[in-house]
């Protein structure tokens, strides 16, 4: 699906623009990954 591939783009430039290391917390809490909601 393109637009899994345009959130996973987005949502790791919002994590290198503020600075968040933490993007495996955020994926285990969403559900596991993309695609997990």
């Amino acid at each position: 699906m393109q637009l899994q591939a345009y959130l996973v783009l987005f949502f790791a430039l919002v994590a290198s623009v503020i600075g968040v290391p933490n993007t495996e917390e955020l994926e285990a809490r969403e559900g596991g990954g993309p695609g997990g909601w």
